[in-house]
Parts: C-alpha cells; sequence; structure tokens
C-alpha cells in the first residue's frame, strides 16, 4: 500500500541519516577547532573549514583541513560526482574489507563497548587534538597516516552488528 511504501522511505532516510551522523563523530574534526592568534573568533578555524591548504599536490583537490579529513584524509576516491555507481559500491566494500583486516575488531573492544555517542565525540575530540592539530608542522600526509585508516575501520564496526 502506499503508507507500506512511505514508511519503509521514512525508515531508509531515517537510517541513512544515523549512518551519516556515525560517520561524522568519527571524523575528527567535526569534533574540535583550533584557536591561535590566526584563529581568533568564537569558531576558531571551524572544524578546519578556515584552514586553508596550500600543497596541492599532497592532497589533491582539498582546500581546507576540513575537506581533507572529510575525503577519508586522502584516501578515498571521489564519489560525489557518482555516489551510487556500482564500482564505487564494490570499491567501499573492498576497501572497508580491508582495513577491517588490518585493524581488527579486536583492537577497538574497549571503544566499541562504548554505547553513549558523547563517548565517540570525546574519543573524536581527543584524536583532534593529539594527532591532527598538534603535530600542524608535519604533512597533512603524515599526520594522518596512524590515525585515518583506523578511524574508518573503527566507524564500520560501530555501524555492524556485533557478532
Amino acid at each position: 500500500s502506499e503508507m507500506c511504501i512511505r514508511d519503509r522511505y521514512m525508515g531508509s532516510q531515517m537510517l541513512r541519516t544515523l549512518i551519516h551522523i556515525i560517520g561524522d563523530i568519527h571524523q575528527p574534526l567535526h569534533c574540535a577547532s583550533y584557536y591561535n592568534e590566526t584563529f581568533n573568533g568564537p569558531l576558531g578555524d571551524d572544524g578546519g573549514t578556515q584552514y586553508k591548504i596550500s600543497d596541492n599536490v599532497t592532497v589533491r583537490h582539498f582546500k581546507s583541513l576540513h575537506m581533507f579529513w572529510d575525503g577519508g584524509a586522502g584516501l578515498l576516491p571521489d564519489f560525489h560526482k557518482q555516489p551510487r555507481a556500482l564500482e564505487s559500491f564494490e570499491w567501499v566494500r573492498n576497501f572497508s574489507q580491508a582495513l577491517q583486516e588490518k585493524y581488527p575488531r579486536e583492537i577497538f573492544q574497549a571503544s566499541l563497548s562504548k554505547v553513549n555517542p558523547f563517548e565517540w565525540i570525546q574519543e573524536s575530540y581527543l584524536i583532534a587534538k593529539e594527532r591532527v592539530y598538534k603535530p600542524l608542522n608535519l604533512s597533512l600526509i603524515h599526520i594522518s597516516e596512524p590515525t585515518r585508516q583506523a578511524e574508518i575501520s573503527y566507524a564500520v564496526f560501530c555501524l555492524k552488528k556485533k557478532k
């Protein structure tokens, strides 16, 4: 019936929104801002959106530190043009499986026991503070290497059912 179709559509939209929010919580720059003499306004660098990147060779098309992290810290291809293409889904599935093998569930046991989203936000804030903003004198790829793959794998485990 029309009511059933509408309910299923609304349910799928709510699930999509929930998945997006959980992914955003695991993006460190969605949980912190940088403040210094350059970024001294009420929003600081606004989660990296105002922290401009000039080395385009290293970071492709990313114009800000925030965009760089939204793009998986340089790991994810540009799917924004055709995000629902079959090859995009296949790539994401294969990439996710490879990360889960490299960073297995066991290394996240303490974090995965946390079910309160505010605890996830605190974890992302600490990552932003210690691994993104603190070593900014290093190259962006070097900064993110210890963190970027593990954070993506962790977010996948947060979305998956426990085995």
